[in-house]
């Protein structure tokens, strides 16, 4: 973490690994390393979308969103009212009831062995109104590295006659986008190269993990099983988001409706090892083994 962040924030630390998250507002997730590495997230506390309700400060690291997004209800602030709970291997950051949407973000931390961090996301309704919604969790990590989106479910049909992936793309995608590499079977994504225009790509990803290598340490998310249901952004369940300042790697769960008192879930398995450069075309075989 930078001596001079803005936000007022704790760590937690279990075998080599380090986690930081804001200890007012959020919840949110600000900074992870591991094996003393230098913080893999990004940091851009200085970013900041005007909303009518006031700024909504977009901190940098991982949050907690409701999907699909839309103004100004996506950006609603949540810079207080952040309650902490304390647990044997981890913590609850509980966040406050909306008062505009009624919706309430909880996000449990668990530190686990050798590297391992489960992520339960909460989407709570409140409120009086039900919604049609889908849990989303995303991870701003700084550029420098190299990712890897897989966008095949890699469920062979004879002879190749079908489809086997979906790729949703963004008004302001570019084909020739210089980070990007486009692959049978993924997207290899080059954070070395600078460029600030932004670009976002979406995926049915059907194995359920996304990966990103930044100076020899290889940190990759595992989500939920995917499962039957209707997805955001033309059926997506994993998208990525560049531009010079991070990547971000998101996951989402199914649309669902939101009854009040009710809540929704969505898990993910954070996953880091010390690891020389991977070379990218094997990286399923090298470490995930599919």
């Amino acid at each position: 973490m930078r001596k001079d962040y803005p936000f007022p924030y704790e760590t937690i630390t279990l075998d080599g690994l380090s986690l930081s998250f804001l200890s007012r507002g959020g919840p949110r997730i600000i900074g992870l390393s591991y094996k003393g590495s230098a913080n893999l997230l990004a940091e851009v506390p200085e970013k900041v979308e005007p909303t009518p309700y006031g700024p909504y400060y977009f901190v940098g690291g991982h949050r907690l969103w409701a999907a699909p997004e839309e103004k100004p209800f996506t950006y609603l602030p949540d810079d207080k009212g952040l309650t902490l709970k304390e647990s044997a291997n981890g913590i609850d950051l509980i966040g406050e009831v909306n008062p505009i949407s009624g919706l309430q973000k909880i996000l449990q931390i668990r530190l686990l062995a050798e590297g391992e961090i489960e992520l339960v996301h909460l989407l709570r309704n409140a409120g009086p109104q039900s919604f049609t919604l889908a849990p989303w969790a995303l991870t701003m990590l700084r550029p420098g590295g190299k990712a890897w989106f897989p966008t095949s479910t890699m469920q062979a049909n004879p002879h190749g006659l079908l489809p086997d992936c979906r790729l949703s793309l963004w008004p302001y995608n570019r084909w020739d986008d210089p980070r990007v590499r486009y692959q049978p079977d993924h997207l290899c994504i080059d954070m070395s190269v600078m460029d600030a225009a932004p670009g976002k790509w979406g995926t049915f990803n059907g194995r359920g993990w996304m990966a990103y290598w930044l100076e020899g340490i290889l940190f990759s998310k595992h989500f939920s099983s995917p499962v039957q249901g209707t997805y955001p952004d033309f059926g997506c369940n994993a998208e990525t988001y560049l531009c010079d300042q991070f990547i971000e790697l998101e996951s989402l769960g199914p649309l669902q409706s939101l009854a009040p008192q009710a809540e929704i879930e969505l898990k993910e398995i954070w996953c880091l090892q010390e690891f020389e450069q991977p070379i990218w075309q094997n990286l399923h075989v090298q470490y995930f083994g599919s």
